[in-house]
């Protein structure tokens, strides 16, 4: 049996298990360095991201735990580019 996941669990599950990693990698990846102006914003979407990968994952986090980090590696860098667009496009149109 499954239960209800919460966000709150989810960022606890960030912490516990050290994975920012997965959120920085996804912010290297991007090309997203630590001097960029909105490089805090985007680092807390994507532990944001990840909260709401633990609260999606279909099926059990401990027991799937690589399968897990895969799908949440995945939304978070498509939100920080989801992100990354909306910003290029708010600069465009200044």
């Amino acid at each position: 049996m499954i239960t209800e996941r919460t966000m709150r669990e989810g960022l606890i599950d960030l912490c516990r298990h050290d994975q920012e990693r997965l959120v920085k990698m996804a912010l290297a990846k991007l090309h997203v360095s630590k001097f960029h102006r909105h490089y805090d914003d985007f680092y807390q979407e994507g532990c944001i991201a990840y909260a709401r990968a633990y609260v999606a994952f279909k099926g059990s986090v401990d027991a799937e735990r690589d399968r897990f980090y895969a799908f949440a590696y995945k939304l978070i860098y498509w939100r920080i580019l989801d992100l990354l667009k909306k910003s290029w496009y708010q600069e465009d149109e200044r």
